[in-house]
């Protein structure tokens, strides 16, 4: 079967599939759609933003992901429209960063996690100490963990509860790797859509992309960076099985040598994903939607967002007024955050009725 139409899945006996395999693009999925026009955030301080590259929301807490130094995140008061502060410090020593791709809510444990890839440190925030202190230190949470899985080098790692965790670009060539940090215990699973004799120590660094879990359901997001392959997943006794999976692309890549070494390249194609967020009820995606001659710099922003619910159902398409590279759902589900470039990074909001999005 053709790798760049919708595939059939199996796993662990269950036959999953969406009710047309003809589709060309995800968005032919998609029967509703919706208009969206922008608004700017304004809060006081905004001239002392960095250079923000991703965004995420705990609560009345808009947390910001810096790209440049030398402060990681930002901190803003939703309700008070005020820049709180900056930390989060560059360098090697405890609780600093050399690199972060990565901020997630932890709402159970009440952190918020950062992990540092290059490192192998998967930092946690509680949030009472990101409010107390001026400048907050992480937990490392993998500091003097026996679990040798722990001090793999993951593209996207989820914390599951307080000792379990989902790495991807998983240990030892498996696609996910499930791993307890109060024992020694790991499970490999996941498999990879296409035929292409790649090992998957090789693959794993090509099939990169978001991931998001629901503490409410248990379920799990895939979303790749490079394509149009969207999975969804749900976890349950320490093993994840896969319910719905979109393949209208997959990642195109190839292996470069170079000397003794090497490596994967992989393509970014014009109709990918940019950003994702979600909440209980419902998983929203920002999608590009240009050709694979465009610039990258193109490609890294879209003006659509795709709504799926968990169990990977297509709820409504939103079309929005201008182009966004990050996206970030508030709590109720009433208003999507963006960051967008205007040409200065700006912080604006598209409020919606998520009462009517079925």
């Amino acid at each position: 079967m053709n790798n760049h139409r919708l595939l059939i899945i199996i796993s662990s006996s269950i036959l999953f599939s969406c009710s047309n395999n003809k589709k060309e693009h995800i968005t032919d999925y998609f029967s509703k759609s919706e208009q969206l026009k922008h608004e700017v955030f304004y809060f006081s301080n905004s001239e002392e933003i960095l250079n923000p590259v991703g965004i995420m929301i705990y609560d009345s807490l808009l947390f910001l992901q810096n790209l440049h130094f030398p402060f990681y995140f930002s901190l803003i008061n939703i309700n008070q429209r005020r820049l709180i502060k900056h930390f989060g410090n560059a360098g090697e020593g405890p609780g600093e960063f050399i690199i972060n791709l990565q901020i997630d809510k932890v709402k159970a444990l009440n952190s918020i996690n950062a992990p540092d890839m290059v490192q192998r440190r998967m930092y946690q925030y509680p949030i009472d100490s990101i409010l107390k202190s001026q400048s907050p230190k992480p937990i490392n949470l993998f500091d003097g963990i026996s679990n040798k899985a722990a001090d793999h080098t993951f593209h996207r790692i989820l914390q599951i509860n307080d000792s379990m965790f989902i790495g991807m670009g998983g240990y030892s060539g498996g696609r996910f790797t499930i791993f307890n940090i109060q024992n020694n215990k790991y499970s490999l699973t996941g498999t990879y859509p296409d035929k292409v004799q790649i090992s998957d120590d090789f693959k794993g660094s090509a099939y990169q992309g978001y991931l998001g879990y629901n503490e409410y359901n248990q379920n799990i997001v895939f979303v790749s960076f490079d394509s149009e392959m969207l999975e969804f997943y749900h976890f349950e006794k320490n093993k994840i099985r896969i319910k719905m999976g979109y393949y209208t692309s997959i990642p195109k890549y190839d292996l470069k040598e170079e000397g003794n070494l090497k490596h994967i390249m992989s393509s970014l194609q014009g109709r990918h994903y940019i950003s994702l967020t979600y909440t209980n009820e419902a998983v929203y995606v920002l999608y590009s939607q240009k050709d694979d001659s465009a610039s990258i710099m193109a490609k890294c922003k879209g003006d659509c967002i795709l709504v799926f619910d968990w169990n990977g159902k297509p709820i409504k398409k939103y079309q929005l007024d201008c182009e966004v590279k990050r996206i970030e759902m508030n709590e109720d589900g009433s208003r999507i955050y963006a960051l967008w470039d205007n040409p200065d990074p700006e912080i604006i909001y598209f409020d919606i009725d998520s009462k009517n999005q079925n």
